[in-house]
């Protein structure tokens, strides 16, 4: 790298993506990564075999190159997306055709017609058994295959992390993040309508076990917690460019 553009680049230290409970200690959470940024944001690099790949474009030296470190800004893949999501819609199916009906009301509602009714909550019933579907699910995946999933949701929940959707979910810090796993855990319909129009976010609809489901599995059969070399934080205002 040439000696003007020392100093430039800063790398991301690596996030292993995974808290020490299901409800993680805000007091014991290492300081928030240099975010990498995917989907409406700008991302970060992917690693082409070693060394250096593209990167930023910095003032007016050009594009940079940026070494990455034992993957540091690892990004899903569309395959990783495409499995992830196909996994939820195929543990959904098997709660049967109801809750089908209410994952598609959720998606097309009008939000400025939401009443206190409760119906918005309905759903509530079903995440167990969704979840004990999507377990049954991921049965015998490998080390790699919990960790692609864990960094799917990892990166689902970061580019989540904006203002405009807490103003529409409310929460805590933790509430706010089992608030964006409820987006998450209800499918990719419901979190295409939530990030494009935070309105349609339900307040206060949470789903805490979405949030570390992959790496609670991870460190069930594999006994750590899957190192998902994202760069980034699921956590609660990790994500700079949403605040």
């Amino acid at each position: 790298m040439p000696p003007h553009v020392l100093g430039l680049v800063r790398m991301a230290p690596a996030d292993n993506g995974c808290g020490d409970s299901d409800q993680p200690n805000n007091s014991a959470r290492p300081p928030l990564p240099l975010a990498a940024r995917s989907g409406r944001h700008e991302s970060l690099p992917v690693p082409i075999g070693s060394g250096s790949v593209v990167g930023p474009t910095v003032g007016g030296l050009g594009t940079l190159p940026v070494v990455m470190v034992n993957g540091v800004g690892r990004v899903p893949t569309a395959t990783e997306e495409a499995r992830f999501w196909g996994l939820v819609e195929s543990a959904w199916a098997a709660c049967g055709l109801e809750s089908g009906r209410v994952r598609q009301g959720l998606v097309a509602r009008d939000p400025a017609a939401d009443d206190d009714t409760g119906d918005l909550y309905v759903l509530d019933g079903w995440l167990d058994q969704f979840l004990t579907q999507l377990r049954g699910l991921c049965d015998g995946l490998s080390s790699a295959g919990l960790t692609d999933l864990d960094r799917v949701v990892e990166r689902k929940l970061y580019d989540l992390d904006r203002r405009e959707i807490h103003e529409h979910t409310d929460g805590s810090d933790d509430g706010f993040l089992y608030c964006r796993g409820f987006i998450i855990a209800v499918g990719h319909d419901f979190y295409d309508a939530v990030d494009g129009n935070p309105a349609m976010a339900v307040m206060d609809a949470e789903c805490e076990a979405m949030c570390y489901f992959f790496a609670h599995l991870h460190e069930e059969r594999f006994g750590d917690f899957p190192k998902t070399n994202s760069g980034i934080s699921r956590e609660s205002h990790g994500n700079p460019d949403g605040w």
